[in-house]
């Protein structure tokens, strides 16, 4: 079977071989969303200006500065590393249940695909 680029976190798959893949552009473009916005900078070697680095905002105190700057950056980043994107929403929560938990949820267009999808993840 074929594919665009192995699905991550790596593991064995019965149809793939080797390793599960992504099969179409779509669920590349989010895998490589969410590689953006989990990394964070200095993390990559070659590029210590990628990535998001949501991880670090989890041991700061949630207010509307904080969520400025992750919403900012976000946009900053998706500009730079992924220019064939438009964010068109970015919403940063506080998890209800357990306040020290954060929740991201991010809504974009790929504009060569005229497709729109969103990213959701938790902390």
């Amino acid at each position: 079977m074929y594919g665009i680029s192995a699905k991550l976190p790596l593991f064995v798959d019965k149809i793939d071989g080797a390793y599960a893949l992504n099969k179409t552009l779509l669920e590349t473009v989010k895998q490589n969303l969410t590689t953006l916005v989990m990394t964070n900078p200095g993390e990559r070697v070659m590029d210590t200006s990628f990535g998001v680095g949501l991880r670090r905002a989890l041991f700061e105190n949630f207010t509307p500065s904080l969520q400025d700057t992750i919403k900012t950056r976000i946009t900053n980043q998706t500009k730079k590393y992924m220019p064939f994107l438009t964010i068109t929403a970015v919403e940063v929560k506080q998890d209800e249940v357990n306040e020290n938990a954060l929740r991201v949820k991010i809504k974009y267009f790929v504009r060569s695909l005229s497709s729109a999808d969103e990213l959701s993840l938790n902390f």
